[in-house]
């Protein structure tokens, strides 16, 4: 199998806490993350962006990262987006860098899609193995951070639903069911380890909602005997 070397160009932030706080300090801003085929040097034929949002204070550090491993935002040759957020479609800081790449299709198994609903109808992961064979997940807002993760907070002001609380924890359940690695929509990349999904089982009994979807804790209980 295919596997792929990735780099966050731009670390998301989420100024809003589950708690209810509000960092004045923390921009605003989405993770995007570049992907490529291990085996190649980055190139326009073989480079992927997923969530090009590049409007952080950070845009000159991303061109920079670029720079480091002979890339440029011009040459990314595709780009995907996890959901029609405002905040997660292709965006440039600078007006030069506005066009970047086509959307992206996949052709084979080596990069797959995954349906997580929830947080938007359509959201979808990328999924894929790196080079130390590790499961990437580059999954949106269906994970806004970790600390959001830990507390098993939905993003409240956009007025989820219920049923949409209840999909969004079956998602997360889903992501990690299976990743090693989960890259979110507004944070570093979180490991999935032991203590990680013993911190999400005992705290999901007051997770809301979480009557409605019984079955997520089970999916985190067989995942997590994996570990033992």
């Amino acid at each position: 199998m295919q596997q792929y070397q990735w780099q966050i160009l731009q670390l998301g932030g989420l100024p809003l806490r589950p708690d209810g706080s509000y960092e004045e300090q923390t921009l605003y801003c989405c993770t995007s993350t570049l992907v490529w085929p291990a085996d190649s040097a980055p190139s326009p034929h073989n480079t992927l962006l997923t969530d090009p949002c590049l409007i952080g204070p950070d845009y000159r550090t991303s061109i920079k990262t670029l720079e480091a491993i002979g890339h440029q935002i011009p040459h990314i040759g595709q780009y995907f987006v996890t959901h029609p957020h405002f905040d997660h479609v292709p965006a440039y800081a600078t007006p030069e860098h506005s066009l970047v790449g086509k959307p992206f299709f996949p052709t084979d198994n080596s990069l797959r899609l995954v349906h997580c609903p929830g947080h938007e109808a359509m959201l979808r992961a990328i999924t894929f193995h790196d080079t130390e064979d590790r499961h990437v997940w580059i999954v949106g807002d269906a994970v806004l951070n970790e600390v959001w993760l830990r507390a098993w907070g939905y993003y409240w002001p956009n007025g989820y639903s219920p049923s949409e609380v209840a999909e969004t924890w079956r998602s997360v359940a889903n992501i990690c069911a299976e990743a090693d690695i989960i890259i979110p929509g507004h944070g570093e990349a979180i490991i999935v380890t032991q203590e990680l999904l013993e911190t999400l089982i005992q705290g999901f009994p007051q997770a809301s909602y979480a009557a409605a979807c019984p079955e997520v804790a089970e999916v985190l209980a067989v995942r997590l005997s994996k570990f033992k």
